[in-house]
């Protein structure tokens, strides 16, 4: 992802780390094939903090070497705050669990004294109680994903909290973490899809946009003609392709209302099919939209990427 550095240490490629660095620094200190473990600075110079990506394995026995494993980082950690967070593939309550077998109870209580021996409790959340689900008619759901602090967390990031979205198409639900209040952002930059290229009208809406006349050095005018040019693809775009993605919006909208619905009623056959349908429109929707494939080229009108120069070769040759 332009913008973002990625930390992939494990052959298996379980777990990614992914950050802006103009935001964070990031330094891996330890990792296995169930977890990531770094340290994390903010470029603003906020205090640094621990953090450990988790996806523990399937099996049993091999998440118990895991617990071990946390046990042995905490006491690495002392008085600095520690977040861990991600797939843990286990329960801790029976509460957690609808549908299927019986919880296990003597693995809910090695994963409650790994916790408990690593100080951690869980972070407050919101949203999706359960974070897996089979999305069959006889529907299983677990809370599988968690995230968990140290006291030190608490006491140097109060209003932190976890938010479990809907799980969209995947059986997992997304964890967003919020840290501190989001700082609202500038204008959304122009993206250049490859679509467009298929279309019968782009070749020709380009050559008749590209002749404004303006006035200046040569890097000034082309500022100003493909900022002329934008305006014009953006309106195209919205009349030619806005159909398809609005009706990917309300398929979006509607399955997260029916999975919202589910978490209420996990085991309603009404509510569990609702959920199955709504997923199936959406994924018909998106399948439509994924000749959407979008590069950055163009950010306030300078040409970002050699890409779009192929595009627009054809209309301009002539000129």
């Amino acid at each position: 992802m332009p913008g973002y550095r990625l930390l992939n240490p494990s052959s298996s490629g379980r777990i990614w780390v992914l950050w802006q660095p103009h935001l964070l620094s990031i330094t891996l200190i330890s990792f296995t094939e169930q977890y990531v473990h770094c340290q994390v600075t903010p470029q603003s110079g906020g205090l640094s903090y621990f953090f450990t990506a988790i996806y523990a394995s399937n099996a049993a026995a091999e998440r118990y070497t895991l617990w071990l494993q946390l046990k042995q980082l905490a006491q690495n950690i002392g008085t600095a705050p520690w977040m861990v967070g991600g797939d843990f593939n286990e329960i801790r309550f029976s509460s957690e669990k609808v549908g299927g077998q019986p919880a296990h109870s003597r693995r809910l209580a090695k994963f409650n004294h790994c916790i408990s021996a690593c100080c951690l409790q869980d972070l407050k959340a919101t949203g999706n109680p359960f974070t897996w689900s089979n999305h069959q008619i006889n529907r299983i759901a677990f809370k599988l994903d968690r995230v968990m602090v140290n006291t030190h967390w608490l006491t140097t990031h109060t209003d932190s909290y976890v938010q479990f979205h809907a799980e969209g198409l995947s059986d997992h639900a997304v964890l967003q973490v919020t840290v501190r209040p989001t700082v609202p952002s500038g204008p959304r930059p122009f993206k250049y899809f490859q679509l467009w290229e298929q279309h019968t009208d782009f070749i020709d809406l380009v050559r008749s946009g590209w002749p404004f006349r303006v006035s200046g050095s040569p890097m000034y005018v082309l500022v100003k003609k493909l900022q002329h040019l934008k305006h014009i693809i953006k309106r195209w775009n919205r009349e030619s392709f806005g159909p398809i993605q609005n009706a990917l919006s309300h398929s979006r909208s509607t399955l997260s209302q029916a999975q919202e619905s589910l978490m209420h009623h996990p085991t309603d056959p009404v509510f569990i099919l609702a959920e199955s349908e709504a997923r199936y429109a959406y994924l018909e929707s998106s399948n439509k939209k994924k000749p959407f494939t979008d590069r950055n080229l163009v950010n306030c009108g300078f040409l970002k990427e050699t890409e779009i120069q192929n595009s627009f070769t054809q209309a301009l040759k002539h000129e």
